[in-house]
C-alpha cells in the first residue's frame, strides 16, 4: 500500500507539470489527495500493530520515532531551498545569511518544497501517538461511536475550510498552515488504530461482505469523482473543484482507502513466501519508497531542464505525462540508489547504509 502511494504521488506531480492536460491534471490531482490522506492511515495502522501488547515509555518511543524523521525533514528542508535558488537563474545567488534565514522558515512551515509539509504531520502523528493509545483503549467498547465522532469532526473541519467567507468571518486566513496540523487527518488516523486494533475482526467481516465492501467503495469514488466533473463543467476555480478539503470528497478518500487496502489484502494473500517477482518488487520499493518520495520534485525540474520532453512528446499530452513518470521515478530511484551507499545514507533516505553488491559476493566467496 505505501509502495502504491508514493508512486501516485510522483505520478500526481508529474502529470501536474503538464500545463496543456490542465482538465486531466485537475481529476489526477483530486485522485492524488488521497496520498495524504492514506498515508496518515497506514502511519498509525502499521503504528499500532508494532506496538500491540507492548509497554514502552512515550520518551523511548519519541526517541526512536522523531529520530527516524526529523533529520531527514531537515537535510531535505535546506536542501531544497539552497537548490531552489541555484536552479532559477533569474535571480541572483542570495547571501549565506539570508539562505540560512529561509532555510529555518522552511524548516518551521515545511514549505522547501511542496511535499514535504507531510513530514510535519509525520512528526506529528508520532507525538500525539501516545495520547492516541491512551484515546482508544479509554473508548473501549465505544469505537464505533468513536469513528461517528472523527467522521463528524472532519466533515466539519473540511466544510469550514472549504466555506469562501471564512477569511472574511475571521479576518485571517484559516488555510494559512492549519491543513498541515493532525486535526485535519483526524478521521484517518482513528481508522488506522481501529483497523489494528480490531484487525482480526475487521479482516473476517470485509471478506465475508466482500461485494458489499467493493460496492459500497465505488460507490464513495463515484460521488467524488462526479462532483468534481460537474464542478469543473460549472467553471468552479480549481482551487475548490480539487480542493484537498472539499467536502464532497471525503466519500472518495474513505472509498479510495478502501480499495486500496483490498487489493493489498488480495495480494497478500498470493505472495507466498514472498520469493516471487511482485513480492521483491515490493520489497525493492519499500526500502526506497521514502528517498523517491523526498527527491522526486528535484527530478522533475531536472528532467524538465535536461531533457526536450516539448518537442518529444508534445503529439500526446496525456502519453507525454505518463512517459514522464516513468522518466522521474526512474531518475529517483537511481539517486536513492546512490544514497543509500553513502555515509549520508540516513540523513537522506531514512535507510540505513547499503553495502555494494559487489562486496556482498566477495563476502559470500571469502
Amino acid at each position: 500500500m505505501r509502495v502504491a502511494l508514493f508512486t501516485l504521488v510522483v505520478a500526481a506531480h508529474t502529470h501536474g507539470t503538464t500545463p496543456d492536460v490542465a482538465g486531466g491534471s485537475g481529476l489526477l490531482a483530486t485522485v492524488g489527495h488521497i496520498t495524504r490522506y492514506g498515508f496518515v492511515a497506514i502511519t498509525v495502522f502499521v503504528l499500532f500493530l508494532g506496538y500491540s501488547g507492548r509497554k514502552v515509555s512515550p520518551g523511548a518511543f519519541w526517541r526512536r520515532r522523531f529520530g527516524q524523521v526529523v533529520l531527514p525533514y531537515l537535510v531535505w528542508s535546506v536542501l531544497y531551498t539552497v537548490f531552489l535558488v541555484w536552479w532559477d537563474d533569474s535571480t541572483p545567488m542570495p547571501s549565506a545569511g539570508e539562505l540560512a534565514r529561509n532555510s529555518v522558515g522552511s524548516i518551521l512551515t515545511g514549505d522547501g518544497r511542496y511535499h514535504l509539509y507531510f513530514l510535519l504531520i509525520s512528526m506529528q502523528i508520532y507525538l500525539l501517538f501516545p495520547a492516541l493509545q491512551w484515546l482508544i483503549h479509554r473508548t473501549a467498547g465505544h469505537h464505533l461511536e468513536l469513528l461517528a465522532a472523527t467522521v463528524t469532526l472532519q466533515l466539519g473541519i473540511f466544510i469550514f475550510f472549504d466555506w469562501p467567507g471564512a477569511t472574511a468571518a475571521l479576518g485571517w486566513n484559516p488555510y494559512l498552515h492549519l491543513w498541515k496540523a493532525f486535526p485535519m487527518y483526524a478521521l484517518f488516523a482513528v481508522i488506522g488504530a481501529l483497523l489494528a486494533v480490531h484487525f482480526e475482526r475487521v479482516d473476517a467481516w470485509i471478506r465475508a461482505n466482500l461485494p458489499v465492501v467493493i460496492g459500497v467503495a465505488m460507490l464513495g469514488c463515484a460521488y467524488g469523482l462526479v462532483g468534481h466533473l460537474r464542478d469543473v463543467d460549472a467553471g468552479i476555480d480549481s482551487t475548490r473543484s480539487s480542493s484537498p478539503w472539499n467536502p464532497q470528497f471525503l466519500p472518495l478518500f474513505v472509498g479510495a482507502l478502501i480499495l486500496l487496502y483490498l487489493v493489498g489484502m488480495a495480494w497478500n494473500d498470493r505472495r507466498g513466501n514472498g520469493t516471487g517477482p511482485v513480492a521483491r518488487i515490493v520489497s525493492y520499493g519499500a526500502l526506497r519508497a521514502f528517498g523517491v518520495f523526498a527527491v522526486h520534485p528535484m527530478m522533475i525540474d531536472v528532467v524538465y531542464r535536461v531533457l526536450p520532453v516539448d518537442w518529444m512528446l508534445d503529439p500526446i499530452p496525456r502519453l507525454r505525462s505518463a512517459i514522464l513518470t516513468v522518466i522521474v521515478l526512474a531518475a529517483s530511484l537511481l539517486v536513492v540508489e546512490l544514497a543509500l551507499r553513502t555515509p549520508l545514507s540516513n540523513a537522506l533516505v531514512a535507510r540505513p547504509r547499503q553495502p555494494l553488491r559487489r562486496r556482498k559476493s566477495l563476502q559470500r566467496a571469502s
